[in-house]
């Protein structure tokens, strides 16, 4: 089951942060470009519009980040490990 987190962001409302897969993990920690493999992969697990993300206070995504953090706790350590190996 994919996990997931609800997280309320003032004036956007509730947001749900969502499970990524290790691999798509992997693949945004080892770009060349990380700023925009990690955007990528943030919009595609949350469910708030690319360009309204871009507009986001650093405080609002702050709350989104932790979230993601929690949710993928396990593929990110997983993806790190990989890096590694």
């Amino acid at each position: 089951m994919r996990k997931s987190q609800i997280v309320n962001i003032e004036g956007l409302g509730e947001v749900t942060v969502k499970e990524v897969s290790p691999h798509a993990i992997y693949k945004a920690w080892g770009a060349t470009n990380r700023v925009e493999q990690l955007v990528t992969l943030i919009s595609g697990c949350v469910d708030v519009p690319k360009g309204r993300l871009e507009d986001l206070y650093a405080s609002e995504l702050e709350e989104i980040l932790a979230s993601f953090m929690e949710v993928n706790q396990l593929e990110i350590g997983r993806a790190s490990c990989r890096e590694r190996v």
